[in-house]
C-alpha cells in the first residue's frame, strides 16, 4: 500500500511536501530568486530552490552561490534536484528508556541499520527542524513513565503534527502507560483509554497486512506479553491491526495525503514467542518508511552572462545631516536607469517621519541591462527638547535671569542674553527661547514673565510748630496692595503722629505680592522745629545733626553751660564752652535725649535723636 505527492505544493510548518492523487510521488521542485541575465562581473547570487534542502548544479556555482564571472559569457543552465523523505526519527522522553529497554532502538538498526536513524526526546526536540518534507517517518512512544511527557508533548504540538501528516507525513503514536489517564492522540478524536484495560494476547486481524509479511521473518499473526498492551485505542475511521477480543492495541488511518498509527503496546522485550515477536515491530517500521514512494524532482533554468560589465554609479544626497521634518534629495548618476526604492524617486525631496539614520541603496542600470548598485547613508538628527523653565514673576525694575535647557544654543525674543541678567518691565511679556542642537537642529519654548510694578508713596508733612506736634500722612497707589508699613522710630502704621524735629524713614511694603519678590520702597521724610522761635535772641542755640549716629555738635555764641539728659532727666554729660562743643554719643542707646544750654539766666533746650 503507498500514497503518493500530489503535484500541488502544499506548505505546512516550514516544510513544503507534493503529492499526486495518481499515488505517483512527483514532487514540483522551482528555483526562485534567480534572474535570466547577469553581467559578467556581477556579485554572486544566492540560490534558492522548492522544496527547501535540494541541490544546485551547473557552470558557475558551488553550493548555492551562482558566479556569473565564473560561468563565463554566454548561456548556462543551472539544475535544482530534490529528493524527498529519508529520515527516519525514534522520539521518547530524556529520562531514559522505557522500562530501561532498548529493543525499539534494536528495531529501528533492524530495519534500517545502524546510523541511518535519528533520536530526539520530547523536551528537547525542534518541531520545525524535525517534522519536515525530509523526514519519511517518526515513531513516538510514551510508554511506562513516559505518557505525561507524551501527553506534553502532543498537547503542545499536536496541530503542526496533524498539518505535517496532513501534508504527507507518516507517524506512529504509542503509549502503554504506568501512569496518568487518558491521552488525547488527536486526529479527528482518537484516544488512548487507560487504564480500564489491560491486553495480554493479541492477534493479527489482517494475517497479510504487510508487517507480517517481511522484510523480517519468521512473524506470527498471534503474540502474548505481560501485558502487550496498557489500555486501549478509541476512535472513528480507524482500520484495526491487533486486538484482543473487541479491544484494539493498534490500528491506523490515513489523514489528509499522511498516514498514522496508535498503539498501546508495551517494547518488544515483554512479546512472545521470540523473535518472531521483535521482527514484527522491525517490520512496522519498515512498514512506514515504505508508505510514501518519495520520487526526486529536477528543474532546470537557463542564465545568460552578458559580455559587459556593471556601471560605475555615484548615489548622492544634497544634505547628508538633516533635522526631523526637513526634506533632501537623492540623486544618482553614471547609468541609464536608477531605482532607489521605497517609493523614492530619483532627484525628488523626501522627507523621514522618524529621527535615526538611513541607509538608500540606489541600483543602476546600464544600457546593457547590467546592474550596479551604491549606498547613500542620511543622518536624521531629532528636534532638541527646548525648556525655557517656569513662568516668572519678578518686580519691576528688578533683575532676572532666563536661562534655556536641552540643546546648544539660545537666542531669545524680545532679545535678552541667555543666562545674563536684565531689568524686568512692568506687565506680562511672554519671551520666546529658540535652542539650537550641534546639528542646527531648532525647536522653542515659551516663558511669561509677570513684571510687578512696586508702590508709590506720596506724603503730606506737618512740622513741629509746638513740641510733639509734627506728623506725616502718607498715601500709597500702585502695586497690588494690602501693604505693610514699618517706621525708622517703631510704629507700623500708614500714618504717624506725635513727632519732633528729625528724619524719619518708612518702608511700605506690597502684601500682595509673593514674599521675596519685590523689595520694600523707602522714603524718608524730615520734620523742622517751630517751637519757640518767637523768644529766640541773637545768639541761637543750634544743635547738629539730628538724627544722630556718634557726634553731634552744639553751636552758641559766647560763653554757655550745657547738660546733655536722658529723657526722664538723668544728667549725661555736663560742661562749660564758649561758642562751640561737641559731644560723643556713640555709645549711647538709641533714643531721644535733651539739650540744656544756659546762658546768663537764659535757658534754651533742644531734643535730638539717637539712632
Amino acid at each position: 500500500m503507498k500514497k503518493f505527492y500530489k503535484s500541488q505544493i502544499i506548505l505546512a510548518l516550514s516544510m513544503i511536501f507534493t503529492f499526486a492523487a495518481s499515488n505517483q510521488a512527483n514532487a514540483q521542485c522551482a528555483i526562485t530568486g534567480l534572474a535570466e541575465a547577469y553581467c559578467l562581473d556581477a556579485l554572486p547570487v544566492f540560490l534558492a530552490g522548492t522544496p527547501p534542502g535540494g541541490t544546485f548544479s551547473g557552470p558557475g556555482v558551488s553550493g548555492e552561490l551562482f558566479y556569473p564571472e565564473d560561468a563565463g559569457v554566454g548561456v548556462h543552465t543551472i539544475s535544482y534536484e530534490y529528493i524527498p523523505g529519508g529520515d527516519r526519527y525514534y522520539i521518547k522522553s530524556s529520562i531514559g528508556n522505557p522500562w530501561g529497554q532498548t529493543t525499539t532502538d534494536q528495531a529501528f538498526d533492524l530495519a534500517f541499520g545502524p546510523g541511518e536513524w535519528m533520536l530526539e526526546a520530547f523536551e528537547t526536540v525542534d518541531v520545525e527542524a524535525v517534522f519536515t518534507g525530509s523526514t519519511s517517518m517518526i515513531y513516538m512512544d510514551g510508554s511506562q513513565n513516559q505518557s505525561t511527557e507524551l501527553a506534553a508533548f502532543l498537547s503542545a504540538n499536536l496541530t503542526a503534527i496533524e498539518e505535517w501528516v496532513d501534508a504527507g507525513g507518516v507517524i506512529c503514536i504509542n503509549a502503554a502507560p504506568n501512569e496518568g489517564g487518558d491521552i488525547n492522540f488527536g486526529f479527528g478524536g482518537v484516544s488512548l483509554d487507560y487504564p480500564s484495560v489491560y491486553l495480554n494476547t493479541v492477534t493479527m486481524v489482517d494475517p497479510v497486512h504487510p508487517t507480517m509479511v517481511g522484510p523480517q521473518t519468521p512473524t506470527s499473526t498471534t503474540m502474548t506479553g505481560t501485558s502487550y498492551c496498557h489500555g486501549r485505542i478509541l476512535g472513528p475511521g480507524l482500520t484495526n491491526v491487533l486486538v484482543s477480543g473487541s479491544d484494539v492495541g493498534l490500528a491506523e488511518k490515513d489523514y489528509g495525503d499522511g498516514h498514522v498509527m496508535f498503539g498501546s503496546m508495551t517494547v518488544a522485550y515483554y512479546h512472545n514467542p521470540d523473535p518472531q515477536a521483535a521482527n514484527f515491530q522491525s517490520n512496522l517500521m519498515t512498514y512506514m518508511d515504505d508508505y510514501i514512494d518519495f520520487e526526486p524532482c529536477v528543474v532546470t533554468m537557463d542564465v545568460e552572462v552578458l559580455d559587459a560589465v556593471s556601471p560605475d554609479i555615484v548615489g548622492e544626497s544634497d544634505i547628508y545631516d538633516v533635522c526631523l521634518g526637513e526634506e533632501y534629495t537623492l540623486t544618482g548618476s553614471g547609468a541609464e536607469d536608477f531605482y532607489w526604492g521605497g517609493g523614492i524617486i530619483d532627484g525628488e525631496p523626501i522627507m523621514q517621519d522618524a529621527a535615526g539614520t538611513y541607509t538608500h541603496i540606489l541600483t543602476g542600470i546600464s544600457d546593457e541591462g547590467c546592474v550596479a548598485t551604491s549606498a547613500v547613508t542620511v543622518s536624521v538628527h531629532p528636534n532638541p527638547i527646548v525648556d525655557g523653565g517656569f513662568d516668572l514673576t519678578q518686580c519691576a525694575g528688578m533683575d532676572l535671569i532666563l536661562s534655556g535647557a536641552g540643546a546648544t544654543t539660545y537666542e531669545w525674543d524680545p532679545s535678552v542674553v541667555d543666562g545674563e541678567p536684565f531689568e524686568v518691565t512692568e506687565g506680562l511679556t511672554t519671551y520666546t527661547v529658540t535652542g539650537t542642537s550641534e546639528f542646527g537642529c531648532e525647536s522653542t519654548d515659551e516663558v511669561v514673565v509677570e513684571g510687578i510694578g512696586g508702590p508709590v508713596v506720596t506724603a503730606v508733612i506737618t512740622d513741629e510748630y509746638e513740641l510733639f506736634g509734627a506728623s506725616i500722612d502718607i498715601t500709597v497707589t500702585g502695586g497690588s496692595g494690602p501693604y505693610g508699613y514699618a517706621w525708622s522710630h517703631g510704629p507700623t502704621t500708614e500714618d504717624v503722629t506725635g513727632l519732633y524735629e528729625g528724619a524719619y524713614t518708612v518702608d511700605v511694603s506690597d502684601s500682595g505680592v509673593e514674599e521675596g519678590i519685590c523689595p520694600p520702597v523707602s522714603e524718608t521724610y524730615t520734620i523742622i522745629r517751630f517751637v519757640g522761635v518767637e523768644d529766640l535772641t541773637e545768639n541761637t542755640l543750634t544743635v547738629y545733626p539730628t538724627p544722630v549716629n556718634d557726634n553731634v555738635t552744639i553751636s552758641y555764641v559766647g560763653d554757655f553751660n550745657y547738660e546733655l539728659t536722658a529723657i526722664n532727666g538723668d544728667i549725661i554729660f555736663s560742661g562749660k564752652a564758649v561758642d562751640q562743643e561737641i559731644i560723643s554719643m556713640e555709645e549711647l542707646a538709641a533714643g531721644t535725649y535733651l539739650i540744656k544750654v544756659t546762658s546768663n539766666v537764659e535757658l534754651t533746650t533742644k531734643k535730638i535723636v539717637k539712632q
